[in-house]
């Protein structure tokens, strides 16, 4: 898997936006680096059979958090 950014959810208050999720760039990478991650096959062949049913597309969530399903990303 290469994982590019990481969203977070940390409230309105902790945002300069005033937004609930939080986009950024990996830690101890560079500005738009990324991060390869290896996986066991049978997961990655799972994780592929999740994205085509739930038709995700670059930017969506893989793994949301317990609020993130009522709460749209930016």
């Amino acid at each position: 898997m290469l994982i590019h950014t990481a969203t977070r959810e940390v409230g309105k208050q902790w945002t300069d936006p005033g937004e609930i999720y939080e986009r950024r760039d990996l830690k101890r990478r560079a500005e738009g680096g990324t991060r390869t991650v290896p996986g066991h096959p049978t997961r990655t062949r799972i994780l592929g059979r999740h994205i085509a049913d739930e038709q995700l597309r670059p930017g969506d969530l893989l793994f949301r958090g317990s609020s993130a399903a009522s709460s749209p990303v930016p």
